[in-house]
């Protein structure tokens, strides 16, 4: 992946985190304001609209909530004074009043050009962020589905980005080639064959109900995937579609059915889905799995073992998991020295640990703390290394998610982890 693929991934990311923050925030009455503004629209205009809507807000008939949706209109206004002119991918500004989990208010300002452009506009006031529009900024371009047969059955999916949506599972059960006898040879083979192009004239049913969409095909691309003849026999079925033949693009043979077969179809398609983020985190961490296969030594996972090799210099390629619960906080003593701690969750009991010294029994002060995802992401180029964050749509990310800790490094020289835990012995 070169360096402007990274960088948009890690935006993508960042939006991401930030949409389900967005969506897990919740109000009372309509205090919330979602307005998107595109890249096309116009900046006065919008502005002029917040101005309208205030004096309307006043008409509002409970008082509380008339205040509410006053400030949320003024945080508004302010946050589009920070935008000389309208940016080329538009503006989107969320502001509120949120209630917190322990029943009081947490105020809400954002605002910021998306990364990409936005064709449409918006303006809500709800109990709740609209971030539908966001959203679709997500879902990248490209589009591909996979039917994956065998004589046991079928297995339909799209792939998209690091997305793998398994869409319909189907069951059959042929017979083989040989009876058991008690008909004759001419009868036994024609039942078997009725059978088998009633399964296939299924699988292509199916396959158009399910990749068609508009009179057009809603993908791509279309990978067929099966043991021996049977995807052949699809293809070259007249109960297969015809708008479905043009976007055929490769006949894959694979050992297995249902989804262990895409998984390997997946894999095996790679020339054809080459710039796919799931194929790239496959890449990755097959490169990251054969380290600790061949014991190079090129390699670290877990907090302690990545702080340690980042802060040495030794990471050239730090590995993170999309969803790594993991946070940063930063510690003050009673005499103002700050202390970071890297932890693996931010529980009740592991924070009473934290807030105390254990040399001096003082109690400490937490200045920050956030999620380590996050601080990385915002600060990977000081340890110069690169970023590579890895969603759960292969296995080899599920397996890296549950037993590496969701953190791990490829090493630019072989580090001595040992000495680390020394050091860590002689300050306690």
């Amino acid at each position: 992946m070169d360096v402007d693929e990274r960088e948009e991934h890690i935006r993508v990311w960042k939006m991401k985190r930030l949409i389900r923050t967005l969506d897990s925030a919740r109000g009372e009455g309509t205090s919330m304001i979602s307005l998107v503004i595109p890249a096309k629209g116009n900046l006065v205009r919008a502005t002029k609209m917040l101005s309208e809507e205030f004096g309307t807000a006043t008409q509002i008939k409970s008082h509380s909530n008339s205040v509410s949706v006053q400030q949320a209109i003024k945080s508004a206004q302010h946050q589009l004074k920070l935008f000389s002119r309208l940016p080329p991918n538009g503006v989107v500004v969320y502001c509120g009043t949120c209630v917190t989990e322990e029943g009081g208010e947490r105020r809400v300002n954002v605002s910021f050009e998306p990364y990409r452009p936005i064709h449409k506009s918006l303006y809500w006031c709800d109990s709740k962020f609209h971030t539908d529009i966001l959203s679709e900024l997500l879902v990248p371009a490209d589009k591909f589905g996979f039917i994956v047969l065998d004589g046991g059955g079928a297995c339909f999916a799209f792939v998209r980005g690091s997305e793998k949506t398994v869409l319909h599972r189907m069951s059959v059960s042929l017979p083989k080639k040989q009876g058991r006898g008690g008909q004759s040879a001419d009868r036994f083979e024609r039942i078997r064959r009725e059978k088998r192009q009633k399964y296939i004239q299924r699988v292509a049913e199916k396959a158009t109900q399910l990749f068609i969409s508009d009179n057009i095909p809603n993908v791509k691309g279309l990978i067929i995937a099966g043991l021996g003849h049977t995807k052949d026999a699809l293809v070259a079925s007249n109960a297969f579609d015809p708008r479905l033949r043009p976007a055929v693009l490769r006949m894959l043979d694979v050992s297995y059915g249902m989804e262990c077969g895409l998984n390997q179809a997946v894999e095996a398609a790679a020339p054809v889905l080459g710039s796919m983020q799931l194929l790239r985190e496959q890449k990755l961490l097959s490169r990251f799995f054969d380290h600790i296969a061949r014991d190079t030594g090129l390699y670290c996972y877990g907090l302690d073992e990545c702080r340690y090799a980042l802060e040495a210099g030794a990471v050239d390629t730090l590995i993170v998991a999309e969803l790594l619960t993991c946070r940063r906080v930063m510690l003050r003593s009673l005499t103002g020295e700050e202390r970071e701690e890297w932890i693996l969750s931010d529980d009740a009991a592991t924070m009473h640990e934290l807030l105390k010294d254990n040399e001096t029994g003082e109690p400490l002060e937490v200045v920050s703390s956030d999620l380590l995802s996050e601080w990385l992401a915002e600060n990977y180029l000081q340890f110069g290394c690169s970023l590579e964050l890895v969603g759960g749509g292969s296995p080899q990310s599920v397996q890296f998610c549950k037993g590496m800790t969701g953190i791990a490094g490829i090493l630019r020289y072989r580090t001595h982890f040992e000495e680390y835990e020394v050091e860590e012995e002689d300050d306690e």
